[in-house]
């Protein structure tokens, strides 16, 4: 009798998905990707910029290193920031944290997410399957693999991964529940050009009505802009015309970086917390915003995706290696357990700081929270090795992190884990 056609397929074909997809080839799996888009081409230096951004941990770095991605991004469209800069408005509270205090080239990276995307799709030809454009109508459990029904076409896989976004249809037709609470809030997101350069600083300020943050581009005096509006605010912000609104802004950003003009349209998305029930059925696990979704404030959203893939594709290579089903339950739970509380404490971590940093509805309690905030900020920015313990978990290079997410030196004591 003839096994499935595949060891995996990944449904979804954003970021999180396409590098799901890389992670299990890499690991020699035969692996698929389904999508209802199809490739995105790589954008030209002179192309304008997308005005979506993502902020990578180290971790995500290594990751798309390791799966030959990273080398594929073009210069000058991304952005590594060396220091960061955050404080509140309404208070003298304010804190710096610098790569070089805890011995590190950067804190992060600032990619556009079309630029990622195009770099991560040119790994795919002769490495993974795929299935563009097309559309999951179905899926079928049995006891030896999962039946998926396409376009016009059916499909078998040992596994089916969904890396398909919050309205999930793999997590829908696998009966999984979703707990979802909407903020209120949209995040405005365009892209800007400054008087002044960035200096590789990523900036953040906590305003009444929520964070604004400026995150360095490659070229020095571009900015990508992430702020965090009330949805009714939001809605007024994005229909001010262009003087309006950049007048606006600077007054908001207390003209960090001088006078300001617009390189691309705005635009809005909402903002929601989500989470499913549980990340795995059998022959069924979730990944990305398909299990998770989480306030942007700290730029988290996606790092917690790629590490849901690297860590399932390692769970699912010591079932193999171990000649065990790793469409069995049993097997996926493990996946399950390391991520969940991973991502959950991220959740909570989030929730805790946008209720710290919000006034609204307190009561009267605005002044004691004003004061808790400066107490806390001006503990943190002297706290010495909690603080850099603290960037190192931010960064992405310490936790429990998955084998191709390690740094160099952290693999070299893993020989033979891969």
């Amino acid at each position: 009798m003839n096994g499935p056609d595949l060891d995996v397929l990944v449904v979804g074909g954003g970021v999180v998905g396409v590098a799901t997809a890389l992670t299990f080839a890499h690991s020699g799996c035969r692996t698929g990707i389904v999508d209802v888009r199809a490739r995105q081409a790589m954008p030209a230096s002179g192309d304008p910029y997308d005005a979506r951004v993502l902020a990578l941990t180290h971790a995500s770095v290594n990751l798309f290193e390791r799966l030959g991605a990273w080398p594929a991004m073009p210069a000058g469209r991304s952005g590594c920031y060396e220091a960061m800069e955050v404080w509140d408005d309404r208070s003298p509270a304010r804190v710096r944290l610098e790569a070089g205090a805890s011995g590190m080239p950067c804190l992060g990276h600032i990619v556009e997410v079309a630029v990622l995307q195009a770099a991560l799709e040119s790994r795919l030809a002769g490495q993974v399957r795929e299935w563009r454009p097309a559309r999951l109508r179905g899926l079928t459990v049995l006891p030896e693999c999962v039946r998926v029904d396409l376009d016009g076409e059916r499909v078998e896989a040992a596994l089916l991964v969904g890396a398909d976004g919050a309205a999930s249809r793999v997590r829908e037709l696998a009966g999984i529940g979703w707990d979802e609470r909407d903020y209120g809030e949209h995040a405005l997101v365009t892209v800007v050009e400054s008087d002044w350069p960035h200096g590789d600083v990523a900036r953040q300020v906590f305003l009444a009505t929520g964070p604004l943050a400026l995150l360095p581009l490659g070229y020095p005096r571009h900015a990508a802009l992430v702020w965090t509006l009330p949805e009714a605010l939001a809605a007024e912000r994005l229909e001010l015309d262009d003087a309006s609104f950049i007048a606006t802004l600077t007054r908001a950003s207390k003209g960090v970086l001088g006078g300001l003009q617009p390189l691309t349209p705005r635009a809005t998305h909402p903002l929601r917390r989500g989470h499913a029930s549980e990340y795995v059925a059998t022959r069924v696990a979730l990944v990305g915003d398909a299990a998770h979704t989480i306030h942007p404030l700290a730029g988290q959203g996606a790092n917690l995706g790629f590490m849901d893939a690297a860590s399932l594709c390692e769970v699912v290579a010591d079932a193999r290696r171990a000649g065990r089903d790793p469409g069995s339950r049993s097997v996926l739970r493990r996946y399950a357990r390391w991520r969940r509380g991973e991502n959950e404490g991220m959740q909570l971590a989030m929730d805790g700081f946008r209720w710290l940093f919000n006034d609204s509805g307190s009561e009267g309690g605005e002044l004691w929270r004003r004061g808790l905030r400066t107490l806390g900020m001006r503990a943190f920015d002297h706290a010495g090795p909690l603080k850099r313990a603290l960037i190192e978990r931010a960064t992405g290079l310490s936790g429990d992190l998955p084998l191709l997410a390690r740094s160099a030196a952290a693999q070299r004591s893993d020989i033979g884990a891969w």
